[in-house]
């Protein structure tokens, strides 16, 4: 006997001493995986919603870009169309009154057009024999005699116009001096409009028009700051063409819009800097601004440090707790031993102190129970099997309105994100007419006109989501309305129409709900005019449909149709549930089928 006291002794210290490590190391991988993953998760959105916002950011200035280009393309091409241009380009410099007269003509209207617009810098005309006449802040500048050896020639740029004659081509990281037909002292960064003519005879001529890149940095938003972000156009060879910080303007960039395409997403991070970038539509630049992480997470870093703090406490307290939880745990248990150890004796009328008011006491009662009667347990298992049914419609119940109240905050999030107020405070207030008898009504009836006030008001959310494309009309007779049915019971049915039905219509279409009574059942439809459901589909839920008459855990994994059908059988029986009808591309009904309850509650014979 002494010795298999000594061997449960044995027992209960390794219990205590595996529960507890057991304990500490679940803990601390409980604490330690929940902070990392929620400051990884942390950052994860950070980047999400900076990389949205800066999208929009981008929208507006390809935008402004693009309406720009396009002006200065029109200036360019009016400069092209000059007759004296053309006939001095093909004659060139000969000292001849006719010579001077066509390029003093060229100048003036040059001046002309450059004073109407101030953000043009520099016009200069280019012949493909040297010939070359220029226009700076009313600076006119010509080479008398032709001269090949000017910077302009060695850039590549004419043979890239002559390669698409006719097209004005864009290029950036180029300053003044590589247009200069004279020594220039200060260097300017330009963004450079070019076009070719075709003038016969093997001569051609190239049209330049030089901005200064600080006119399109102005094009940018004010609110980029060398501390919070900064934002550049980079070339399709990464030059970076457009900075506000004009000393980096054509400098090599650390990166190419390939390699940065390669996440197809519009940002991507490295090191400690997230970048975004969009490229612009018709121009050969790449909008890209870099937001450092310390901006960009901001008070989040600081976070971190009290992560770790937290974490810090919670094993302390944890540990306290494990030891004491672990007390009481193991002294009921040690006791419960001894008195089954009786048991197997031949003490079968063996008690246990019940004043234990914890988890473990009630198991000792338990105990207890099945010591003193067999039936007892008997009348247990019956009360627990109706307990089961109770929680099982509660579960089928439970499942709705977390499901709907996720897909009404979807739509309200999108709609302040669009800035649309008025359409915003409209679901707001048909949201709290849906909230209100989910939280206040008692009981899981109520009557056929409340339900159909609730989908009214479903309706009016959705139409606020799908711009007031949804039509529903009811079908139900006067005397119907006051029956009793289950609450909610046709908002799943409603959702599947709109997002399954009407998914390939963008959300338009037309509901009808309807009721009639036949014998002691009451039967409500729903019907829409979608895109029905194909064969395969329909056989297939039927097939899952007659599963879950069956197989109670089934309708756990389908919130929808299943959901409908499973509480209609548990809370009136299995006589009821649901029929499906579709004609795949046209039509779509689902009846359900209920027994007529008055308004008291109770059955119509």
């Amino acid at each position: 006997m002494r010795r298999k006291k000594n061997n449960g002794q044995a027992f209960s210290r390794r219990l205590q001493s595996q529960l507890l490590a057991v304990f500490m190391v679940t803990i601390t991988l409980l604490v330690g995986v929940v902070s990392i993953f929620s400051y990884k998760r942390s950052e994860k959105v950070i980047q999400e919603q900076s990389a949205s916002m800066m999208q929009q950011y981008f929208q507006q200035n390809q935008y402004n870009i693009v309406r720009y280009t396009q002006e200065v393309e029109k200036v360019l091409r009016l400069f092209m169309i000059q007759d004296s241009l053309q006939d001095y380009m093909r004659q060139g410099w000969k000292n001849q009154f006719g010579s001077i007269q066509k390029a003093m003509q060229i100048f003036d209207y040059t001046n002309v057009v450059m004073g109407n617009y101030e953000y043009l810098d520099s016009i200069y005309y280019y012949g493909n024999d040297g010939t070359a006449l220029g226009v700076m802040e009313k600076k006119n500048m010509v080479t008398r005699i032709p001269n090949l050896e000017l910077p302009w020639y060695s850039l590549g740029i004419q043979e890239e116009a002559l390669k698409n004659p006719g097209k004005v081509l864009w290029f950036g990281g180029y300053t003044n001096q590589n247009f200069a037909m004279e020594g220039e002292k200060n260097e300017i960064p330009y963004v450079t409009a070019v076009s070719s003519i075709w003038l016969g005879t093997g001569r051609y001529a190239t049209v330049v028009v030089n901005i200064q890149q600080d006119a399109l940095a102005a094009l940018f938003t004010k609110s980029d700051t060398p501390d919070e972000r900064e934002s550049y156009l980079m070339n399709d060879e990464g030059v970076v063409v457009v900075h506000q910080n004009r000393e980096k303007a054509g400098k090599q960039a650390e990166f190419t819009p390939r390699e940065l395409e390669k996440t197809g997403d519009g940002y991507l991070m490295k090191e400690d800097i997230q970048i975004n970038y969009h490229r612009i539509q018709g121009l050969p630049w790449t909008i890209v601004t870099e937001i450092p992480k310390e901006s960009l997470y901001g008070s989040l870093v600081s976070l971190k440090r009290w992560f770790l703090v937290l974490a810090a406490g919670g094993l302390l307290v944890a540990t306290a707790l494990s030891v004491y939880s672990l007390y009481r745990l193991t002294a009921p248990l040690k006791r419960l031993r001894t008195a089954m150890e009786r048991m197997e004796n031949g003490s079968l009328g063996e008690q246990l102190d019940e004043s234990s008011k914890n988890e473990l006491g009630m198991l000792g009662r338990q105990f207890n129970r099945m010591s003193r009667s067999i039936q007892t347990m008997i009348h247990q298992i019956r009360d627990m099997e109706g307990e089961k049914r109770i929680l099982e419609k509660e579960a089928l119940q439970g499942q709705l309105n977390p499901h709907f109240l996720f897909n009404t905050l979807s739509t309200m999030r999108f709609m302040a994100k669009l800035g649309q107020n008025e359409p915003l405070e409209e679901c707001f207030c048909a949201l709290g007419r849906m909230l209100q008898p989910m939280y206040r009504s008692q009981g899981e009836l109520w009557s056929l006109s409340q339900e159909v006030d609730y989908m009214s008001t479903y309706i009016t959310i959705m139409n606020c989501r799908y711009g007031g494309k949804l039509t529903m009309e009811f079908e139900i007779p006067d005397h119907l309305m006051e029956l009793q049915v289950l609450k909610f019971i046709l908002q799943p049915l409603v959702e599947n129409a709109i997002e399954h039905g009407f998914a390939s219509s963008g959300g338009e279409g037309m509901i009808v709900m309807g009721a009639e009574q036949k014998d002691n059942q009451l039967q409500v439809y729903v019907e829409d005019n979608g895109s029905g459901i194909q064969e395969e589909e329909q056989e297939r839920l039927e097939k899952i449909l007659k599963q879950a008459e069956n197989q109670k855990e089934l309708y756990k994994n389908h919130v929808g149709i299943v959901n409908v059908h499973r509480r209609l059988k548990v809370h009136f029986g299995e006589v009821y549930g649901i029929r499906l009808e579709s004609v795949p591309g046209k039509s779509t009904c689902i009846d359900l089928v209920m027994p007529v309850i008055m308004e008291k509650g109770t059955e119509r014979d």
